[in-house]
């Protein structure tokens, strides 16, 4: 049958009573001195209501010359050693443990220790061990300091030196952890030292990054019979398209070592660039006839001569384009004089003939010019050789025809 301690106390009470009740009747039936029979009685009752009351003899636990904790029996101690390896990291407790001493005491049972409670006390007072946080790299403790200092912080603010912005994952690339408990003293170090170590160990940052990128138009180009030859206009204006891209940047100690692109997703999509070519041909270009110039093909007919821009092509271009190999001859397209003949920054080498009444002609880009200023040139003399000089993006002579200063089209003056 159990008894709670409350019962346990009521029981004593009675029995003290019974004890003073029967001394009284004793006392009369004997005629032995009240005093003497009452103080039988009272350590009886004293001896009973400790019993029922939960006060206990046990040991005190001395160890380093400090009372530690209160153990039931020195047998109970073998528990304590197996406590104190269980919480001391990677060695047994054995090897630093000091021999404790016992001294009986009374006590209650509220002040009887746990083995892993005397463990903790005893190891508190153990020189050579000390509590800390410990640096564990894949398992391995390789450093620990004190517990006044925050290592997970620094751990953490260390990470986070690695972090630029945006959806940032910074971590050790080996397994790094932090523990609390009980370690040899011989492998504690300063903060200093520590932080080295973690210096030591590499750090792999993953970013991913959202970029909006261009998409560029395309154009078209579509012929109409109903404008005049070399009349170009854009009739629909490109637009770039948008779109977004996401993709992960992965580092090693702030280094890049690899990019990769997740996914692609379109914003707007680009809008075609239309741009109309006339191809009726007429006899007049802003009322001038041809039969008032009288020009001819101004290049010697080779292969890969083609018009690569017309006058005007909406980005009021001056001339007309024809592409030709480098160093094809370029001829005086009506005879005149040669009034300009040399190199600029746009046009490269290039001369300008005057045919009289107005008009002029401009051959450009030149790699040779063959005449000079004041030079009377002949309708087909060779005046100089196709080049790329200028701003300029291949072999090809740009020709202009020009009426007192302003170009007009030149393609119905070469028979175009």
């Amino acid at each position: 049958m159990k008894f709670s301690r409350d019962n346990l106390k009521n029981t004593a009470l009675k029995v003290t009573e019974f004890v003073i009740s029967g001394s009284k009747k004793l006392c009369h039936s004997f005629r032995c001195s009240r005093l003497f029979l009452f103080a039988v009685s009272l350590v009886i009752c004293t001896i009973l209501t400790v019993f029922f009351s939960g006060v206990t003899l046990a040991y005190e636990v001395e160890y380093n010359g400090t009372v530690v904790a209160q153990i039931k029996s020195k047998s109970d101690y073998s528990k304590v050693l197996s406590a104190a390896d269980s919480l001391l990291y990677g060695e047994s407790f054995k090897k630093y443990a000091l021999t404790p001493k016992f001294h009986l005491t009374v006590t209650c049972d509220k002040n009887i220790n746990s083995p892993r409670e005397i463990a903790v006390g005893i190891m508190e007072q153990t020189a050579s061990i000390n509590r800390g946080t410990a640096l564990k790299v894949d398992g391995e403790v390789i450093a620990c300091v004190g517990r006044n200092e925050n290592l997970g912080e620094y751990l953490d603010d260390y990470l986070a030196n690695y972090i630029v912005g945006g959806e940032v994952v910074s971590e050790f690339v080996k397994n790094v952890e932090t523990i609390e408990g009980y370690y040899p003293s011989d492998i504690f170090f300063d903060m200093e030292t520590v932080k080295a170590k973690i210096s030591a160990l590499d750090v792999k940052t993953v970013q991913t990054i959202r970029k909006q990128k261009s998409i560029p138009y395309t154009s078209v180009t579509r012929k109409s019979d109903t404008r005049v030859l070399g009349d170009i206009q854009r009739i629909v204006t490109g637009v770039n398209g948008v779109k977004e891209t996401i993709e992960t940047v992965e580092m090693l100690n702030g280094k890049t070592i690899n990019t990769t692109i997740h996914s692609e997703t379109i914003i707007s999509q680009p809008v075609q660039e239309v741009i109309v070519v006339g191809t009726k041909r007429d006899t007049s270009v802003n009322g001038v006839y041809v039969s008032q110039l009288g020009c001819i093909w101004p290049l010697k007919r080779v292969s890969n001569q083609v018009i690569t821009a017309y006058y005007g092509d909406g980005r009021n271009h001056k001339g007309i384009d024809i592409a030709s190999p480098s160093g094809t001859p370029i001829y005086a397209a009506q005879a005149g004089t040669v009034v300009t003949s040399r190199y600029s920054n746009s046009y490269g080498y290039y001369v300008v003939i005057d045919h009289g009444n107005g008009y002029k002609t401009l051959y450009a880009h030149c790699s040779k010019l063959l005449v000079s200023v004041g030079e009377a040139v002949y309708q087909g003399e060779v005046i100089a050789l196709v080049g790329t000089t200028g701003i300029s993006t291949g072999n090809h002579l740009h020709f202009e025809v020009q009426k007192d200063g302003v170009q007009l089209n030149p393609a119905s003056f070469i028979g175009l």
